[in-house]
């Protein structure tokens, strides 16, 4: 309490009808609105605690003060609760089935670590690398498992059982103390589609926001970090809130020397669909859009479409014959010490674009991405301009003056016209520890 003269403290606690005979927490809101009565705090309650309160960590009381009806929510009825809400809420009905959805695969959860169950698979590690800038990462790939497990996780995960798996992460504080964390990570394929696929947990804290980059609905992912240290370092990323991590303010929080483990506990959702998905083996089919060095000509589709079902006659030529591609005229180079790529001629750009009947102005267009989880056809679907945006956190140069001319900025895009055949293009100021993809067209 602000106040500390006993007459006053003794006419709020009587004011409010506050009795304790134990520690604990009494918070007192002035001002509620009429929406947020007992059956929203209940509907908040099963929303947000269920997981403590299947662990039997956590019992909540609501009283509904016109009626003086008390409502109890624990391990024991928490799914009575629900079904409650579920008989009389129209309104969140699609809220309420996810949370009984959740609660349900939450209940597994609790159950698969025990009994040696074969769906549970304990004690992996990342897989640790460097970037050209020394900076350590950790991922988790197929080839950290036998080829028995695989197996296993399989033929669980597609047959709509539930497995789940633990990473143990070591990092180091700033003082120099070396610790280790462990998080986990579970999924259950069924046909379910839920609102957000994914649930972060972490100390018990729902982490309401925060993207799994999961792209099948029909899966339900939860990722929980309980281990005290591993609790404690996620901890510094976390917003007020609780409802995201972010990477910016767990570096400004300057307690430990690297950031790779929330990175890895925030890719590993997405890196561990890939495997269970098999998506992984596909990685071939994926656009390559990394190709430093692109020419003058693009195949293209010259013939009309057909009506869907139409079939070609087999005298018939096919109507889009692509263009043979041609020798290279403009490359990019790429820059590690100030992260980022310059466009540049490639050979005597002058006699190339002769021989093609191509005079200046030409004009180039760029698009760039940073590499997501799930591939790089996925990549350019996750842009955020948080990542970055042209002409902003990342300026566009020119040289030498008069070379070329910016004509279109926007977000992940821009657009250059090449004035002259000598001519550099620069674009520096990523992120040094993500890989970028690089997207250029020549416009003719």
């Amino acid at each position: 309490m602000p106040i500390e003269e006993s007459t006053d403290v003794d006419r709020f606690l009587s004011e409010f009808s506050l009795k304790r005979d134990e520690s604990g927490l009494s918070v007192f809101i002035p001002g509620i609105p009429s929406s947020v009565d007992s059956g929203g705090l209940l509907l908040a309650t099963v929303r947000d605690y269920y997981w403590p309160i299947l662990k039997g960590d956590l019992v909540v009381e609501v009283v509904d003060r016109p009626s003086g009806e008390k409502t109890t929510v624990c391990a024991d009825n928490l799914s009575e609760v629900i079904t409650h809400f579920a008989d009389n809420g129209e309104l969140l009905r699609k809220a309420i089935s996810d949370t009984e959805h959740r609660v349900g695969i939450a209940r597994e959860i609790l159950e698969l670590k025990t009994g040696g169950n074969p769906n549970w698979f304990a004690g992996n590690e990342p897989i640790m690398t460097h970037t050209a800038h020394g900076d350590t990462r950790g991922a988790v790939a197929k080839d950290g498992f036998s080829e028995d497990n695989l197996r296993r996780m399989f033929s669980a995960f597609d047959k709509g059982q539930l497995v789940g798996f633990s990473f143990s992460l070591r990092f180091e504080t700033v003082d120099g103390k070396q610790q280790v964390g462990l998080v986990e990570v579970y999924f259950k394929k069924d046909d379910y589609k839920l609102t957000e696929n994914a649930q972060f947990i972490r100390n018990q804290i729902i982490i309401s926001r925060q993207p799994s980059n999961i792209p099948a609905k029909n899966v339900t992912c939860f990722l929980i970090a309980e281990d005290r240290d591993m609790s404690d370092y996620l901890k510094e990323a976390e917003e007020p809130a609780h409802t995201r991590w972010f990477l910016n303010r767990f570096n400004e929080q300057r307690s430990f020397t690297s950031d790779w483990a929330l990175r890895f506990v925030m890719d590993l959702p997405a890196q561990m669909y890939r495997i269970l998905s098999r998506e992984d083996e596909d990685a071939g089919t994926y656009e390559n859009f990394a190709d430093d060095i692109f020419s003058v000509m693009e195949p293209t589709g010259t013939g009309s479409k057909k009506k869907r079902g139409q079939k070609r006659k087999k005298s018939e030529e096919p109507d889009d014959i692509p263009l043979a591609k041609r020798s290279p005229a403009i490359r990019v180079k790429r820059d590690l010490e100030k992260p980022g790529f310059d466009l540049l001629p490639a050979g005597n750009i002058a006699e190339l674009f002769e021989e093609e009947e191509i005079t200046f102005p030409v004009v180039v267009s760029v698009k760039a991405a940073y590499v997501s989880a799930l591939g790089k056809s996925r990549s350019w679907r996750d842009y955020s301009k948080i990542d970055f945006q042209f002409g902003k956190t990342i300026p566009i140069e020119i040289s030498p003056k008069g070379a070329a001319k910016v004509i279109s900025v926007s977000e992940n895009t821009f657009t250059v016209e090449l004035l002259q055949p000598e001519f550099r293009v620069s674009a520096k100021g990523f992120d040094g520890n993500r890989d970028l993809l690089i997207h250029p067209r020549i416009i003719l």
